[in-house]
């Protein structure tokens, strides 16, 4: 708690604080030089990172928001097809809570995304085999399986899985919100893969 201190008040379109003034910050400050034609004045040479603190930033210090991972996993904890379909999951899955037990579904466009639907069918078969007749009905616990229908009034294909296919899903995404534990455990290649497969799911293509 703080009482009777002076704050920093910093609100930017992608960025809102509000700190005490001995707060630390990783900033990138701009460095410069004199000229070297010999003339009065300095010029820039570029930034460097350093620390401030809010009482000493400067109007032009870059505030450090993210940083790549120094200590990023080498060997996949999970297979690529299950990193891509937790990806699917907590972007365009929902979850069906019956009585005991929880089941995922995930949706597609069958009209406007024909290849994700594609893509998807593809990862799931990889997962657990080709599609199951849907006679378990989504209640068998031991085997994972899974099976689709198509809505035909919207043209949605509808991916409805086993509760025993459903539960690695929600475990490493409980209410479709992806641990910090499940992130730090992929590789490199399987972030791009997850972030990827998150982007074109939610309408924006990867660049």
């Amino acid at each position: 708690d703080v009482h009777d201190e002076s704050m920093l008040s910093i609100e930017l379109r992608h960025h809102s604080s509000l700190t005490t003034l001995n707060h630390r910050w990783p900033v990138l400050r701009q460095a410069y030089a004199l000229r070297p034609d010999g003339k009065r004045g300095t010029v820039r040479t570029g930034r460097t990172r350093e620390w401030t603190n809010s009482r000493d930033m400067h109007a032009e210090d870059q505030l450090v928001t993210a940083a790549h991972i120094r200590d990023i996993p080498t060997t996949a904890k999970y297979e690529d097809a299950f990193v891509e379909l937790v990806a699917w999951f907590w972007t365009e899955g929902t979850i069906r809570r019956g009585r005991a037990n929880q089941s995922v579904m995930i949706c597609q466009s069958e009209r406007a995304n024909p290849g994700y639907v594609t893509r998807i069918r593809e990862t799931l078969t990889s997962l657990f085999g080709p599609e199951s007749d849907g006679s378990h009905g989504g209640r068998t616990v031991g085997t994972p399986r899974w099976r689709e229908q198509l809505n035909r009034a919207n043209q949605v294909r509808m991916f409805r899985l086993s509760v025993a296919a459903s539960e690695a899903l929600i475990e490493v995404a409980p209410n479709r919100v992806v641990t910090h534990g499940f992130l730090r455990s992929l590789t490199r290649s399987q972030l791009h893969l997850f972030l990827d497969v998150s982007m074109i799911a939610d309408g924006d293509p990867v660049k």
